[in-house]
């Protein structure tokens, strides 16, 4: 595990800018460039508090480095990275990354997708921030392949090989891949999708959204607009209590899909803020029954585990140990 760092006035060495950003919030930090350490003087903000990235770094930068210089930076951002002009899913922000760079007088700064970066943090964590929602026990080091799978504003999908000193990060739109219905349950969720969206992926249903788009397709109460909602109701309403259980099934088929994808036989990783209110419905059964529901390879399923990350800086994390990477200072 990292050391903790508890503030800017005990860091040493040369800071840099983490980032996480998703289609609702923004996650800031600094960590150090040259040692491991977890990231320090963290904020959360709404997006929409700020017209462009660069005006929500800048604010950050003023709030939270007091005058330490900041010349490098890493981005993990909801969606692709794999050119200069990023556009994040379900958010207003566009930004080039060249131009975003010179506006705050960096002298590098990369963008990486989310997920990604959460499959660079699987690396800093401990057992302590893990909990076993299935399957044998991990192994202690992190070595082989890994999927990570969490669902948060959109669904997240990325995957991690480790093997000594090499690490290669996968990261996907994997989320957008085409739903797929496995009872007459779903089956009907899927019709009530279809004649609001002209192609239903696995994010319409596994996500913040995605919780509420099940709600109400099963009957729920049309009043309730956001997913918290639907969780906080799931002691008192038994169609919230349905919609939850159909939720955890369905991201235990997709979870299922993304190991046998990414060939992941060593594990499988759930982050997400949004999990940990169901943890105890993840750990009921449904989701490990449908994780394992595979066919043929049922039985090479039930020897991955899989687990729940209680880490919630996962994304910082991660940005910042692969920006060590990237500048060769890991």
């Amino acid at each position: 595990m990292p050391t903790a760092i508890a503030s800017i006035d005990k860091a040493v060495g040369e800071l840099m800018l983490v980032a996480d950003i998703g289609g609702t919030n923004a996650r800031f930090a600094l960590a150090p460039l040259h040692e491991g350490g977890t990231p320090i003087e963290t904020r959360n903000w709404l997006v929409a508090d700020f017209p462009t990235l660069a005006d929500a770094v800048s604010a950050y930068l003023d709030e939270a480095a007091r005058g330490e210089p900041v010349r490098a930076g890493m981005i993990a951002v909801a969606g692709p990275a794999n050119r200069d002009d990023v556009k994040i899913t379900n958010c207003s922000w566009t930004f080039s990354i060249e131009g975003t760079r010179r506006a705050l007088g960096f002298e590098r700064l990369f963008v990486i997708n989310d997920f990604a970066a959460n499959s660079w943090g699987m690396l800093d964590l401990g057992p302590d921030q893990l909990t076993s929602l299935g399957g044998p026990a991990p192994a202690d080091a992190l070595a082989g392949v890994f999927a990570v799978v969490g669902p948060g504003t959109g669904l997240g999908v990325s995957a991690i090989h480790a093997a000594a000193e090499d690490v290669t990060v996968f990261s996907s739109e994997g989320g957008h891949a085409d739903f797929a219905p496995v009872s007459d349950e779903e089956v009907e969720i899927l019709a009530w999708l279809r004649q609001r969206h002209h192609r239903v992926s696995y994010e319409r249903l596994i996500c913040g959204p995605g919780l509420r788009n099940i709600y109400h397709a099963i009957g729920g109460d049309e009043s309730v607009t956001s997913p918290e909602e639907v969780t906080a109701r799931k002691d008192s309403d038994l169609l919230a209590q349905r919609a939850i259980r159909i939720f955890c099934e369905v991201l235990g088929s997709f979870a299922g899909n993304a190991a046998l994808m990414f060939g992941s036989w060593q594990g499988l990783f759930l982050a997400g803020g949004m999990l940990r209110p169901l943890r105890q419905e993840l750990m009921s059964g449904g989701f490990r029954r449908r994780f394992e529901d595979k066919g043929r390879f049922g039985a090479e399923l039930e020897q991955v585990p899989t687990l729940l990350v209680e880490e919630p800086a996962l994304g910082l994390l991660g940005a910042a140990t692969a920006l060590r990477h990237r500048l060769g200072s890991a």
